[in-house]
């Protein structure tokens, strides 16, 4: 991940992800260590509306924050913005892994300041 001083922080990430509520909605919660210590913890809640092809992303924070935003599928991509300027896209690739970046809208072009690419575990 890049940090707003633009230097770049790695960390072990684990997202835990499960259907809830039979299947209505997708409960994702994740879990970002440096040195033993947790640096990212989240939680999310993704649903459909009732337009086909769009959903709700509403993310919880370990410092409190929280928000509902708006989110679709695009050609097998999840993509949620959380601002204008924030977008996250999320799709599985053609290995079966998680594969997630955070893009910054500067103006006229995306700029990527965050990528992971999950395992996944039985």
């Amino acid at each position: 991940m890049m940090g707003q001083d633009r230097v770049r922080q790695n960390f072990e990430q684990e997202e835990i992800i499960e259907m809830k509520l039979s299947g209505t909605i997708l409960q994702i919660e994740g879990i970002g260590t440096a040195e033993g210590k947790v640096v990212h913890h989240a939680l999310a809640l993704i649903q459909p509306v009732e337009e086909d092809g769009k959903y709700e992303f509403t993310s919880f924070l370990q410092s409190g924050m929280k928000g509902t935003y708006p989110a679709q599928l695009e050609g097998g991509k999840l993509i949620w913005n959380p601002t204008d300027q924030v977008r996250y896209i999320i799709q599985i690739n053609e290995q079966g892994q998680w594969h997630e970046i955070g893009e910054y809208n500067a103006g006229n072009a995306w700029y990527k300041f965050m990528e992971m690419t999950l395992n996944k575990i039985k």
